[in-house]
């Protein structure tokens, strides 16, 4: 699903550093567990 925002992550360089900060939050976690995208 997605989700709607209405906020600065609209914005091309804010959206740019919402994804760095997911990537950031989420990347040891996923790494960790072994998975990847194929």
């Amino acid at each position: 699903g997605a989700v709607v925002v209405n906020d600065k992550r609209v914005e091309p360089a804010e959206h740019k550093k919402f994804v760095q900060a997911e990537v950031a939050r989420f990347g040891p976690v996923i790494k960790a567990a072994g998975a990847y995208a194929d």
